[in-house]
């Protein structure tokens, strides 16, 4: 009698309740109104064995990324997910997890997105998810596949280092994954462990795609990065379940290396359990501590141990919280481009002249986001807070730039070539060349959440926004705005303003709404903003 909705995507509950020690489970997701006093939706989420939610994060669409266990051959996957049967054999001695599972709900919870196994021949779990603002889904977890577990051909970590043992309390390697947006690829997936237990517990993302992970490792050879700030102090002197040291780990965008990583804890257990990452790169780790030589620092609010010295199952003790920062490698050492993809639409695949492109990597701007002013002269400059980007050696003008995005104009010199190669300079440093393909064209039209999904950003004839509550009406004129239109007539001015010349594509236009040919009455340059830049 779980209160689930009308319109829920599954109304009817389906555990089995096979563990010896554990009531039959479904994993269930429910929404909950701003003000607390109804449900938005409420849905069961699970397959005839026993299914648990344990993660959950939400994009700027309201779609709910759910993330946990299941021990259900027939758990509800999607067509064209990326691990669609089951692989889990069960491990555990008294709980079996089976397989980790990703679920996309959209934003009234009626139906699945996508859904997803993840998970090799032995028991897998994820305990944490986040999604950027692409739709990539990143989960961490902990494994004890040894075999099956899907590894990326880019992985960091492509063999499995845990004890892969039974008895209660192991978790063999932790992992961490990142899922395309459609749900359907991996865009990298890793182990990370050492040849002991260790698990991941938490994963928060910064504006790079780098992804943070903490959680609590057993082993003394757990990855390192040579300026770790602790080596393994652990103990594992609990009765059942032991933890060792908290860890924190940064990996970079691509999944393929480490950038940070390092021991937190004293001579008892210790175990990171949340984690956040600010506008610089400074990662907050929270957990639990059971050492009295727990590393705290001089002048916070409570130096010293206040709590129990162990449990009869868990650590205890204290909570713990701790500041990471200088995590970011300096610009000069370390300059790198992930992607270019349109600023407008966030697809990839190449760029077209005058297109207005977005670049992520790492240290590829300054940490503190440079905006654009006035531009002088009616030209946006090619450099910006000691930013340039370079597509064949023509500086493209630049809109905005931060350590991991910036935004430049593909230059008009590009028409008629091929492919360019793309590099990023930051005070003096270059990053190696991306090569990416040049188009006649790639149109995307702007999203208002500027996400690159959801509603467009787009005015009526009133010049308000079109939304539900201010929608327009047949007949009415709407004024979309995009990029990727590629060459105009007369030929288009890299950074130039559309002040008293409005330039029009090159190429014909054509609008459909709901499926039907439009009238398209105007397409060119929007007045007093810069070219490339249409509506």
């Amino acid at each position: 009698n779980f209160p689930v909705t009308d319109s829920a995507f599954r109304r009817t509950f389906r555990g089995g309740g096979t563990q010896e020690n554990f009531q039959p489970s479904d994993a269930f997701v429910s929404k909950v109104n701003p003000q607390g006093t109804e449900l938005v939706y409420s849905t069961y989420a699970g397959g005839s064995v026993d299914d648990g939610g344990l993660a959950i994060a939400v994009d700027s669409t309201g779609s709910a990324y759910v993330a946990g266990f299941t021990s259900s051959v027939n758990f509800p996957v999607t067509a064209g997910a990326v691990q669609p049967t089951y692989g889990g054999a069960g491990g555990h001695q008294y709980v079996t997890f089976g397989d980790a599972f990703v679920m996309k709900l959209n934003p009234a919870g009626s139906a699945q997105v996508y859904s997803t196994f993840i998970g090799g021949r032995s028991d897998d779990a994820a305990t944490a998810i986040a999604v950027d603002a692409q739709g990539n889904a990143y989960l961490t977890g902990a494994t004890l596949s040894a075999a099956a577990f899907p590894i990326s051909a880019n992985a960091f970590q492509k063999t499995f280092g845990g004890t892969a043992g039974k008895q209660l309390g192991a978790t063999g390697d932790a992992f961490a994954i990142k899922l395309n947006p459609e749900g359907r690829a991996f865009v990298y997936s890793t182990y990370l462990g050492g040849g002991k237990d260790d698990s991941g517990m938490a994963i928060a993302i910064d504006s790079s795609g780098a992804a943070y992970i903490g959680g609590f490792s057993e082993s003394s050879n757990f990855p390192l990065t040579s300026d770790a700030h602790s080596s393994y102090r652990g103990s594992n002197q609990l009765n059942l379940i032991t933890t060792g040291d908290a860890f924190m780990t940064k990996l970079d965008p691509s999944g393929s290396a480490i950038v940070y990583s390092t021991y937190l804890g004293g001579l008892n257990d210790d175990g990171a359990m949340a984690i956040a990452v600010d506008a610089s790169s400074n990662a907050y780790l929270a957990g639990v501590t059971a050492s009295v030589d727990f590393p705290s620092t001089p002048n916070t609010p409570q130096a010293v141990f206040g709590g129990g010295l162990s449990g009869p199952h868990y650590p205890a003790g204290d909570a713990f919280l701790a500041k990471f920062t200088g995590l970011g490698a300096p610009a000069e050492s370390n300059v790198s481009i992930s992607a270019i993809v349109s600023a407008a639409s966030y697809t990839g695949g190449g760029v077209s002249p005058g297109e207005i492109a977005l670049l992520t990597g790492v240290n590829i701007g300054p940490a503190v986001l440079a905006t654009l002013g006035v531009p002088p002269a009616n030209i946006v400059s090619s450099t910006l807070a000691e930013t340039r980007v370079f597509f064949d050696d023509v500086a493209a003008p630049v809109i905005y730039a931060s350590a991991g995005q910036t935004s430049a104009i593909v230059p008009y010199e590009m028409a008629g070539r091929q492919s360019a190669r793309v590099v990023v300079e930051y005070r003096g440093a270059r990053s190696a060349a991306v090569v990416v393909p040049i188009l006649a064209s790639k149109p995307g039209l702007f999203s208002a959440n500027a996400s690159g999904r959801g509603p467009g950003a787009i005015q009526n004839e009133d010049a308000r926004l079109n939304t539900p509550d201010n929608p327009s009406a047949k007949g009415r004129i709407v004024i979309l705005y995009g990029t990727g239109e590629g060459q105009t007539n007369p030929p288009g001015v890299s950074g130039a303003l559309a002040v008293s010349v409005f330039p029009k594509p090159v190429l014909p236009v054509s609008v459909t709404i709901g499926g039907r040919t439009a009238d398209v009455l105007y397409a060119g340059a929007a007045p007093s903003l810069v070219a490339g830049l249409f509506q």
